[in-house]
């Protein structure tokens, strides 16, 4: 009996995926999925602001939720949450990432979040305009891979 409730429960985590966030930067979520092909219907802006700031938007209030992201800044600078909930609901990354990366937690996850919102500052010197590349994770069975979000 105690091996049938361990296996389930076991079997259980597994289902759920990393409802903290990815554990490393990646090219799509490994859900034992394919990502959808389709369209995202996520709304997503990247406009910059007077100080030289960009602010990236991803999803919009009364649009549909999202539990999980994977944000990768493809190129150097300081990429951070807009605000104190975006901190509070969001982790970085470090492992396997070529730049500036974050992810969910599990408060996100848990949320029904609709947007996130996040500044970029290039790094000294950039000529270059920003780019990122985004996972959204509607569900554990349904994700959109290798989004990228160019001004």
């Amino acid at each position: 009996m105690l091996k049938i409730a361990l296996a389930t429960l076991l079997c259980a985590y597994s289902v759920y995926g990393y409802s903290r966030g990815a554990p490393a930067c990646v090219d799509a979520p490994r859900h034992k999925v394919q990502p959808q092909s389709s369209r995202n219907p996520y709304a997503v802006s990247l406009v910059q602001e007077a100080g030289g700031d960009w602010r990236l938007t991803i999803g919009s209030q009364g649009g549909p939720s999202y539990k999980g992201l994977l944000l990768q800044a493809n190129q150097s600078g300081n990429l951070r949450p807009a605000n104190s909930a975006g901190r509070r609901n969001f982790k970085s990354l470090r492992r396997g990432c070529g730049g500036p990366a974050w992810t969910h937690s599990s408060r996100w996850s848990n949320s029904g979040g609709q947007v996130s919102e996040w500044l970029f500052t290039p790094a000294e010197g950039s000529t270059l305009q920003p780019s990122f590349t985004l996972s959204i994770v509607q569900r554990f069975s349904t994700f959109w891979s290798g989004i990228v979000v160019t001004p």
